[in-house]
């Protein structure tokens, strides 16, 4: 599920990390991610994220992008 934004369930970490154990295949979350916070909450329990919306959202509205695709591709685990 991705373009979700703003409140997501209290035990969703829970579920991802459940998820991300059993999987024979790799994990990636995004729902409605948009913040370096969304990146680390969502990296500690899966193998990546999706960035979609935050992206798609700044090009529609003429917003610079460069820095968070910069801060985007530098973020590693």
């Amino acid at each position: 599920m991705t373009g979700k934004s703003g409140n997501y369930r209290a035990d969703l970490d829970k579920h991802l990390a459940q998820l991300h154990q059993v999987a024979d295949i790799p994990v990636l979350t995004g729902f409605g991610v948009s913040s370096q916070a969304d990146v680390e909450r969502f990296n500690a329990v899966s193998d990546g994220v999706i960035v979609g919306s935050k992206i798609v959202k700044a090009l529609h509205q003429g917003e610079p992008i460069e820095d968070f695709i910069k801060q985007a591709v530098a973020y590693q685990k």
